[in-house]
């Protein structure tokens, strides 16, 4: 999650809209999609802002956006936490717990949340845990909201024995065997009965993942190559194999040095579903396996019409100085023109018109006859100083020129920052967003600096520009979800 800032004099705050609760609210939810895993930011917390927002609002304000955060932008945790909120305040439903948990190990999230919230006292604590072990089960009171919710998610037809066995979460404090237990679960059939019997006792079968598979070949690259062979080969009960798109995409790289036979796995490729696979991680595949560019392309393409569209016109600017040749970050095989070429190629797909550049000092058209993977490549050259502030200024003018001086709908810039011209305030430091051509009303423009070592949002009122500090997989998402705002 991110530290949200927002800038501006008395006299500019008077002249900007001024948001509402449920506005603040769901940009604060929105903001969770870009960096979800942090909980907390430093200084005042996003996690006491969204407690103040749950008081502040009625219930069904809360239901839409707990809805949103879940249904529509496929957030994990961070309705989680809403829903917990929600049933501290009174307003959290049964039916609402059911929706969150559509996954075994999002259950025993939410009860962990809910403990967190509600810490044990000295006293309770000693009675449960000693030496740091547990020695008997929490026996604190759940709200009702919660347990029956559980109880609707448990029977879920989708949750059978492979994925509790899948998600057994015998790391955890809470494990999934706790949410049975806490929810007082009532099986609906014999058959579920027994299947909660078997998750309460610890004797679910091994679920046949590539993991096991795998740890079980060790290093005999035979048996390696036997094991993802029969995993890319053996049809699972939805008709795919049983690999899954995102470990095949993973492991195309473990593959080739097992010898699996290339014609298996591009026929793996090609019948693969990329239904929620995100374009960023096919282009990743790709450069561990550029022998399948061919299929990994047309998946790629496949993969940008599960976006979320950005209506309009869009110009989308990429920073190829020789800094962008920098990795993302210190434990980050990927660079950072990796992350701003994929951004590119992504944006030609899912825009209505778009109109695609690089930049150092200067400013490169790129025809938009280029499109997908071999786009991404050709926005991945790198070289030269940076001029971001500059280059934004004509990107816009050459737009203006060929469009009747109208300005574009948005423009997304993808930098790491580090500016050598005119427009900043030193060599080599940070462009002075001061300098950054203002935009009207009608027009926004997004920086996106990959460079950052934080995570953070600024909005600089005024302006036109919103600044997003760090990476994200979900900046289209999280772009195209601000823009409802309008």
């Amino acid at each position: 999650m991110s530290k949200v800032n927002q800038k501006a004099s008395v006299a500019e705050a008077k002249k900007v809209y001024v948001p509402g609760v449920k506005e603040e609210a769901r940009r604060t939810l929105m903001t969770c999609l870009l960096w979800e895993d942090q909980f907390y930011e430093s200084g005042v917390s996003i996690s006491d802002r969204l407690r103040s927002y749950v008081k502040q609002l009625n219930e069904n304000d809360c239901r839409e956006l707990l809805k949103e955060a879940k249904v529509d932008n496929k957030l994990r945790h961070a309705p989680l936490f809403w829903a917990v909120q929600m049933a501290k305040e009174g307003k959290l439903k049964s039916d609402d717990v059911a929706m969150i948990c559509d996954r075994v190990d999002l259950m025993a999230d939410l009860l962990a949340i809910y403990f967190d919230e509600n810490p044990l006292s000295t006293e309770e604590k000693s009675k449960c845990y000693a030496n740091g072990k547990r020695v008997h089960r929490d026996n604190r009171a759940v709200p009702k909201a919660i347990t029956k919710g559980l109880q609707k998610a448990i029977e879920n037809p989708k949750f059978d024995e492979y994925a509790f066995a899948k998600y057994r979460l015998d790391d955890k404090a809470i494990k999934t065997r706790d949410v049975l237990r806490i929810a007082h679960v009532k099986p609906s059939t014999p058959e579920r009965s027994a299947l909660y019997k078997k998750v309460l006792d610890g004797t679910l079968s091994t679920p046949d993942t590539w993991e096991v598979a795998i740890s079980a070949a060790g290093s005999d690259l035979e048996a390696k190559r036997a094991a993802w062979t029969r995993l890319l080969t053996d049809k699972s009960s939805n008709g795919f194999n049983k690999l899954g798109v995102l470990a095949l995409l993973r492991n195309l790289n473990g593959m080739e040095k097992a010898n699996v036979d290339r014609a298996v796995i591009r026929e793996a490729i090609k019948n693969a579903s990329v239904g929620r696979v995100l374009p960023f991680q096919i282009v990743t595949a790709s450069r561990h396996a550029p022998e399948m560019a061919d299929e990994l392309n047309t998946k790629f393409l496949e993969s940008t019409k599960n976006c979320d569209k950005l209506k309009g016109s869009t110009i989308i600017l990429v920073d190829v100085s020789g800094s962008m040749n920098g990795k993302l970050s210190a434990k980050s095989e990927t660079r950072r023109v990796d992350v701003a070429a994929a951004l590119g190629g992504i944006a030609r797909e899912i825009s209505d018109d778009v109109s695609v550049y690089t930049f150092d000092t200067s400013l490169y058209k790129i025809s938009k006859d280029l499109r997908g993977l071999p786009l991404v490549r050709e926005l991945s050259h790198t070289g030269g100083c940076t001029a971001v502030a500059e280059c934004a200024e004509h990107a816009v003018q050459d737009f203006r020129n060929h469009n009747g001086q109208r300005y574009p709908d948005r423009v997304i810039i993808v930098t790491d920052a580090q500016d050598n011209s005119s427009y900043c305030t030193g060599w080599g430091t940070e462009y002075d967003a001061a300098r950054m051509i203002k935009l009207p009303k009608s027009s926004r423009g997004y920086i996106v600096n990959v460079g950052a070592q934080k995570n953070a949002v600024d909005y600089t009122l005024n302006s036109g520009w919103t600044t997003v500090y760090g990476w994200s997989d979900n900046i289209i998402k999280y772009i195209a979800a601000t823009e409802k705002e309008r």
